[in-house]
């Protein structure tokens, strides 16, 4: 059964590329089953993942903003390669601009991305950016056939020590990690009224790429454990 679940949660990382077949050794099974993740941990290196879906409004306190920040909670998240649902995201915008062509500027905006963790917990793995959020110029659509209003991204950009992974607002495996991220997506601001964040929805379908991740040996130790 613990083998069952460490491959159940390790298919969240399927961009891992190791020589690794099976699990290492003899002896206790949860010491095996510690030891198989931690290996796999080790070697995560990027990750490749999209939110689709519907995100609520809400106010969140981050740590180092002065005002509560819009939050849009609760937004499915799958692994690009396998498809799977791996957790939920929250997408969160701080001091927001609108501009007289209605271009928005976040600076920053923080995606909280919380993977599915053992024993019904989440490991939220956070990324913060400056991003922009432009109105789309022709009519269009996501795959899935939803209506798109805007286009936004973020690129990593190693020179900007707020733009990547926030790893003192992360938690479980991804505490205290290191690495940058790359935002591409569409959104559906149709139902969002910045007078009404609590009332207001937003439409998402947005790609994330997490590049160079380096996890804390410790964090990774302490993840182990839980299985």
């Amino acid at each position: 059964m613990k083998k069952l679940i460490i491959a159940a949660a390790l298919l969240m990382f399927s961009g891992v590329t190791v020589a690794y077949s099976g699990f290492p050794g003899s002896g206790d099974p949860s010491q095996v089953t510690q030891d198989a993740f931690e290996q796999y941990a080790e070697n995560i290196g990027n990750m490749s993942l999209a939110i689709e879906g519907t995100g609520n409004g809400s106010f969140r306190t981050i740590p180092g903003e002065s005002d509560p920040v819009w939050c849009f909670t609760d937004i499915p998240m799958y692994d690009r390669k396998s498809g799977l649902m791996v957790g939920y995201a929250e997408d969160c915008l701080a001091g927001v601009t609108v501009g007289a062509n209605g271009g928005v500027s976040v600076l920053p905006g923080y995606t909280y991305l919380r993977f599915f963790a053992p024993q019904g917990g989440t490991w939220d793995l956070v990324v913060s950016g400056n991003i922009s959020v432009i109105p789309t110029v022709v009519q269009t659509e996501t795959q899935y056939g939803a209506a798109v209003s805007h286009i936004t991204g973020s690129s990593k950009e190693s020179t900007l020590i707020g733009n990547g992974v926030k790893g003192n607002l992360s938690t479980g495996l991804f505490k205290n990690a290191r690495g940058q991220g790359r935002i591409s997506g569409m959104v559906n601001m149709a139902n969002f009224d910045p007078a009404n964040v609590e009332g207001s929805t937003i439409d998402f379908s947005c790609y994330f790429n997490i590049v160079d991740l380096k996890l804390s040996s410790f964090a990774v130790r302490d993840a182990a454990e839980t299985l």
